[in-house]
């Protein structure tokens, strides 16, 4: 018979909200940072402004997590907040994408790769045209979106969830580390 692990101390959950906030918050702001540079590079200043919102998500979590440092219970409303507004800007950000499909652009950008000495033998071997491709890829388009728009759902809605749910632990470690001893 299996036996079941004693709940976390709120201590515990405590350091694990922090560590979890560290890394999301970082990588968040890091990853986004990047493709937003990118887009500045390339002159793509829609891009670079989506980037910047992502960017302020990161931004808003480590924000939650330095309250919480601070012994500030608020912080929790941070964290929740970020992964709500990280979702609404991806979110967004995708339903744009699948609508603004453009298959002049895939075109321009396929077709070359298309003829290469790379493609052609690949292309060949599985009985596919240019043309047979260049049909699908709106398929792959979409369906790459709508992958990335459902699994951005799970992942940000989980933890913003889990957030939620260590609300009270969290709380607890925070009063009995701001108690008078």
């Amino acid at each position: 018979m299996a036996t079941r692990e004693p709940p976390l101390t709120p201590e515990e959950t405590l350091r694990r909200v922090l560590r979890t906030a560290r890394i999301d918050g970082l990588s968040v702001l890091v990853v986004s940072g990047v493709f937003t540079l990118w887009s500045l590079a390339d002159r793509d200043w829609t891009e670079a402004g989506i980037g910047l919102l992502i960017c302020g998500a990161g931004v808003i979590e480590l924000r939650g997590r330095a309250l919480l440092t601070a012994g500030q219970t608020r912080g929790v409303d941070w964290l929740i907040g970020s992964q709500v507004w990280l979702l609404a800007v991806a979110q967004s950000y995708f339903l744009w994408r699948l609508q603004s499909y453009d298959p002049e652009l895939v075109r321009r950008y396929a077709v070359p790769l298309l003829r290469s000495g790379f493609a052609r033998p690949i292309l060949s071997a599985a009985g596919l045209t240019e043309g047979d491709v260049l049909h699908d890829m709106r398929a792959v388009y979409t369906t790459s979106y709508m992958i990335a728009a459902v699994l951005f759902f799970i992942f940000q809605g989980s933890l913003a969830l889990r957030y939620r749910r260590q609300r009270p632990a969290v709380t607890a470690a925070l009063g009995l580390a701001n108690r008078p001893v």
